[in-house]
């Protein structure tokens, strides 16, 4: 790099339960410009909190990013209709519907886990479908697609829906070991594969920007991080099955 010529910036966009962080970094994890936001409720509040957050890193950093990355909540999601928009304000994880349903399914705990990597509770999406065909049938007929907080705020900002490994995990209808949606569980809900976001190969981009965001060039490439907890697991060095680090990066079991 040319002395003085300035670090290229990354955007990371973390969509959590209370907060919508944007920040913009170099690669030695400088941080030139962030912002903090309350978390909507809503698709269309929170989209524009994610473009209110872009457009004021830019402008304080002076410069626009290369990439975008977004993490966030993995269980909270949204149906959405054949054009792209929200049929229900957000379903939040802990929201507890659906748990009555998913009990009822009677699935077997050490089963479902092998299969999954996460036991039966109303934070799945799964509750989340079986509660929507259930107690919303308008609702669930007009699902086109569901999506989580992080594919949604990508397909806000690429006109592209994907998702990452990490989230279609936390569904309760993916099969960690196969690496695709689970057909079986899937069909407990009434649902299949078409009607939820293909999984994206980990650090591809999912598209380009195409939504006007001051200070964000067109065609900026944007890569869905994955849930939350993963990304943050893995940042902090917990990198391989049945380890962790220390902050030093010894590996400790």
């Amino acid at each position: 790099m040319t002395p003085g010529t300035p670090r290229a910036l990354t955007a990371g966009i973390d969509v959590g339960t209370t907060h919508v962080k944007v920040g913009f970094f170099d690669d030695r994890g400088g941080c030139a410009a962030a912002t903090r936001q309350a978390t909507p409720r809503d698709l269309p509040a929170l989209v524009a909190a994610v473009t209110r957050g872009l457009e004021e890193c830019a402008e304080r950093a002076g410069r626009a990013p290369a990439a975008i990355g977004i993490a966030g909540m993995a269980e909270t999601g949204v149906p959405l209709d054949r054009s792209g928009q929200a049929l229900t304000p957000l379903l939040w994880w802990n929201d507890p519907r659906g748990a009555a349903e998913i009990a009822e399914l009677g699935l077997d705990a050490g089963t479902l886990y092998a299969r999954t990597g996460r036991w039966a509770d109303a934070k799945a999406p799964l509750a989340k479908w079986l509660w929507l065909r259930g107690r919303a049938p308008e609702v669930f007929r007009s699902m086109r697609w569901w999506a989580s907080v992080p594919d949604v705020v990508a397909y806000a900002l690429t006109g592209v829906l994907r998702t990452h490994a990490t989230l279609a995990a936390r569904t309760l209808g993916y099969h960690v070991a196969a690496g695709e949606y689970d057909a079986e569980l899937l069909a407990l809900a009434g649902l299949s594969d078409v009607r939820l976001p293909a999984v994206q190969p980990a650090v591809e981009p999912v598209g380009g920007v195409v939504a006007r965001i001051a200070g964000v060039l067109p065609g900026t490439p944007v890569v869905i991080a994955g849930h939350d907890h993963a990304v943050g697991a893995w940042a902090a060095g917990c990198g391989g099955r049945g380890t962790w680090r220390t902050r030093w990066g010894r590996p400790r079991r």
